[in-house]
């Protein structure tokens, strides 16, 4: 499906021109005609309503690292998620369309520093825009890590996890433990792992940071063992719950 996409290095310029003061025209995409007819502006204005209910609306004070940016991401990230879930994986998929995405999306580009990055250490984070330095950078994308994060909230939602994506927020849980992880790929799996993090944080001492880091090596470790789309879900929980309570089990919870 042909859609629009940015390259790394007009990303880059972008960027560098914004932290130097400027304000520049958005990067435009790789291929224009990719970019034209209804249907694009149609997603950016989807876009921009996420961003004005969650960020321009939410957040009228600055706030600190952790939780609580946290819980405001992962509430914009089912809204986000919805705007982009009938487009293809090809799109999905494509780290230069989120580029495009980020410097088009009015707001978004803010959201992104805001979230990921203080005023003196934002240039250094460039993979938060969508600029690939090493492989492997890509989860570090703000917009793909909200439309991924979004579907697995949703497949949660389905599956009766949670009510409120807000009952798991938690930046180490989904970063550490999900979103870097191939785990991720598998959004009921993910869901269900965060679910059991949770659960065992609320009856242990132990915090989800803690039990994330120690349980999601455990769980990937299954990956090579066993298919996650073939099994049920009840299946699912009874492997993922059990290696998380080995996880808390050895660490003394």
């Amino acid at each position: 499906m042909p859609h629009p996409s940015v390259s790394n290095d007009s990303m880059r310029t972008f960027l560098r021109e914004r932290k130097g003061g400027l304000l520049p025209e958005p990067p435009s995409a790789t291929n224009p005609a990719d970019a034209t007819g209804t249907a694009w502006p149609a997603f950016l204005a989807a876009a921009k309503k996420v961003m004005v209910k969650h960020f321009v609306s939410s957040v009228t004070v600055p706030i600190a690292y952790g939780e609580k940016k946290d819980a405001i991401e992962i509430c914009a990230s089912v809204d986000w998620y919805l705007v982009f879930e009938r487009l293809p994986s090809e799109v999905t998929g494509d780290l230069g369309f989120w580029r495009w995405v980020t410097a088009q999306t009015p707001h978004f580009f803010d959201f992104a520093r805001w979230r990921d990055a203080s005023s003196g250490s934002w240039p250094k984070k460039e993979a938060a825009f969508g600029i690939m330095r090493l492989t492997g950078d890509a989860p570090e994308c703000v917009a793909l890590r909200m439309y991924r994060r979004g579907l697995i909230c949703k497949r949660g939602i389905e599956l009766g996890l949670w009510k409120d994506p807000a009952e798991v927020a938690g930046t180490d849980l989904w970063r550490s433990g999900v979103l870097r992880r191939v785990i991720s790929y598998s959004p009921e799996a993910a869901a269900i792992y965060v679910r059991a993090v949770v659960d065992e944080s609320k009856e242990s001492d132990l915090s989800i940071t803690d039990i994330a880091r120690a349980s999601a090596r455990r769980v990937n470790r299954l990956r090579p063992l066993f298919q996650w789309e073939a099994m049920t879900a009840d299946e699912m929980k009874t492997l993922i719950q059990g290696q998380v309570k080995s996880a808390v089990m050895e660490l003394g919870g």
